[in-house]
């Protein structure tokens, strides 16, 4: 019984290492572009979901629109890349790496 506790404390120590953490709002991967596409839907989901099914992409950053100030773009815009690049604070984008997924703060209420 001890050496199966052990081995599953192992097994969930393993796991919880290997996951990677969702997409961050807030943040840019600056470099590593490889191509650039319009969203017109404004979610940045559609970015996540297209590098997650492109064999080229590793990281993916997306820019709201209206944040071309900001150092985003006029429209929502989807970057993917062919490396992770390391995380830069920027309010304009939300970024994320191949396979983590799209947790995105919403304001509002909560339903």
């Amino acid at each position: 019984m001890r050496f199966f506790l052990r081995a599953l404390c192992g097994l969930l120590v393993a796991t919880a290492a290997v996951a990677q953490a969702p997409a961050q709002s807030g943040f840019d991967r600056p470099g590593g572009d490889y191509s650039r596409f319009v969203v017109p839907s404004g979610d940045p989901a559609v970015c996540a979901t297209r590098c997650d099914r492109d064999g080229r992409c590793r990281a993916w950053t997306f820019s709201y629109p209206g944040t071309a100030a900001l150092g985003g773009s006029d429209r929502a815009t989807c970057w993917l890349k062919n490396k992770v690049t390391p995380l830069a604070e920027n309010r304009c984008c939300v970024a994320g790496v191949k396979g983590a997924g799209l947790v995105e703060m919403r304001p509002g209420p909560i339903e």
